[in-house]
């Protein structure tokens, strides 16, 4: 029981920070809130299909990149996610550039404010 309240907590924080850089972030546009959570599961799913599956290859490059290549095989993911999910939309790879880069640090303040 705690796991599924732990997901169902994760994908609406996750979907609140999607909504949060949709509306910071030129050329990224999330119709509503379902879009917004349905993004957050999908992005979850690429994430996790992406860093399994590629690991061999992405984490050297992230290493020599000094985490900076992790922005970008984000950014890839948010591209990959808009194009499966109806309502969200990312215009441009600079966009989801833009959007990987302010999820990340959406992230990072809140895993400092919450202890994570």
């Amino acid at each position: 029981m705690e796991f599924l309240i732990g997901l169902a907590v994760s994908t609406l924080v996750s979907a609140g920070v999607l909504f949060v850089a949709s509306k910071v972030v030129r050329g990224i546009d999330i119709d509503n809130g379902a879009a917004a959570v349905m993004s957050a599961l999908v992005l979850g799913m690429v994430n996790w299909a992406m860093w399994t599956f590629l690991a061999p290859i992405l984490l050297p490059l992230t290493m020599l990149t000094l985490g900076l290549f992790a922005i970008v095989v984000n950014a890839v993911a948010l591209k990959a996610t808009a194009a499966m999910v109806r309502g969200f939309e990312i215009r441009g790879f600079g966009a989801a550039l833009a959007g990987a880069l302010t999820i990340a640090v959406i992230n990072l303040v809140i895993g400092f404010l919450f202890g994570m």
